[in-house]
């Protein structure tokens, strides 16, 4: 399993980086696990190694491209792919918000959806406004079409003298 830790290296790791890195300590520690799964740790190019509270346990794969270039591709692009660095995989774990790049199943942890504008960060936040945009736009079309669909309905039946469809 490819498991991404790039959350380790942000500027304030925080709670996301503290489960991950615990996730990973008890999926290593489990010993009914320890034949059927194989913990390959993955991340962006860093030049520094994470503070001591939030240093991943084992050796990490680093991946061509740093952040915020990193999930730029990987959303856009689904590129690089953690296969490129950590080899043939059954499934790749995206610890944070950002799906990771593979052609393997994944399985990404969602720690809080409590996310406000630009609060995500600056480069993912630009997709959650687009996002948000859409949805925006989407209800501001959607909502009103049905009040018109409503009314032009009630008009028809009066019209024709048909009663409530059932």
């Amino acid at each position: 399993m490819a498991y991404t830790l790039e959350q380790c290296w942000h500027a304030a790791p925080g709670g996301t980086a503290i489960a991950a890195l615990r996730i990973a300590r008890e999926l290593r520690g489990d010993a009914a696990l320890a034949d059927e799964i194989d913990l390959h740790f993955v991340a962006g190019k860093h030049a520094a190694i994470p503070p001591e509270i939030f240093r991943p346990e084992g050796p990490v794969a680093m991946l061509p491209l740093a952040r915020p270039l990193l999930y730029e591709t990987w959303t856009r692009w689904n590129w690089p792919k953690v296969e490129s660095v950590v080899g043939p995989i059954d499934v790749a774990h995206a610890t944070g918000l950002i799906p990771c790049a593979t052609s393997a199943p994944l399985v990404v942890t969602i720690h809080d959806l409590a996310f406000q504008g630009r609060e995500l960060s600056r480069n993912t936040g630009r997709l959650l406004e687009s996002y948000i945009l859409v949805l925006l736009l989407y209800f501001l079309m959607a909502f009103p079409m049905t009040r018109v669909v409503k009314w032009l309905e009630r008009r028809v039946r009066t019209d024709l003298h048909v009663g409530p469809i059932r």
